[in-house]
């Protein structure tokens, strides 16, 4: 009886040393295959990083200081070192009718009218495969002066919108003074005719440039966005309609002045 529980020991131990054996050699597995992913993981991130945005600049002193990638945006941060104010630029991804322009415009904004010398500007856009293929291009600049730099063919595209815009304005501004004089005391009446009337302006002129027209579409837009914001306000008064409308006066004559 000893005997027999001696063999059956010897077979326990020799069970036991199989099973850590297989065991040893399937943690193995496991942190191998754990290992190998974790390096597969790390050769991804390795490529993700090494993929640059392309960034090519035709303004000499319109610098680019840091790109950032924000979830599904890029955040370009550009430096203004031109020594005067900028109140437009151009940029430009990819290039033909597949390629994505941003004609980025001040001068309506409500919040920032131009970028001051020394000031580092936070530009967002779209994440795309293009920028890393095809890159984005700085085309151009217009300063508050009036005076510009870069391609030329893209500063004309931008001054025939502004002058398409300023058109617009002027016949607007040109409305609000006339009806202001003549609806002084229905103010709820002279915004509604206003809005009629510049809702009937020509957006398209077959002897001027499609920059032009484009320019007068937006001009509209944006007297329309205007007048929209003084009508759905909640209060209606005669005496903050009027208020309203006079600062817009003013707000029309600053905007053109700068076009």
């Amino acid at each position: 009886m000893k005997m027999k529980f001696i063999q059956n020991k010897s077979k326990t131990y020799f069970y036991s040393l199989i099973t850590l054996i297989l065991l040893t050699f399937v943690a193995s597995l496991v942190v191998s295959q754990s290992n190998s992913n974790i390096s597969l993981a790390q050769i991804k991130q390795d490529k993700i990083k090494e993929r640059e945005i392309k960034i090519f600049n035709k303004v000499s002193n319109f610098r680019l200081v840091k790109i950032k990638t924000v979830g599904k945006e890029v955040h370009i941060l550009l430096k203004n070192e031109c020594g005067k104010s900028i109140n437009s630029f151009y940029a430009t991804v990819g290039s033909g009718e597949d390629g994505n322009t941003y004609n980025v415009e001040f001068l309506y904004s409500g919040i920032k009218n131009e970028i001051s010398p020394n000031e580092v500007f936070t530009f967002k856009i779209s994440l795309e495969e293009k920028l890393y293929t095809e890159g984005l291009t700085l085309q151009a600049v217009i300063f508050a002066d009036k005076t510009e730099e870069g391609e030329y063919s893209i500063l004309q595209e931008m001054k025939d919108i502004r002058l398409g815009e300023k058109t617009q304005l002027i016949k607007g501004l040109d409305l609000l003074k006339t009806h202001l004089a003549l609806l002084k005391n229905n103010s709820s009446l002279l915004v509604e005719n206003l809005g009629v009337n510049i809702s009937s302006f020509e957006t398209k002129d077959d002897t001027r440039s499609s920059a032009y027209n484009s320019g007068l579409s937006s001009g509209k837009a944006n007297l329309i966005y205007y007048l929209d914001n003084i009508k759905n306000n909640e209060n209606k008064s005669s005496l903050y309609v009027e208020q309203e409308l006079m600062k817009l006066q003013s707000k029309l004559e600053g905007v053109i002045s700068k076009l």
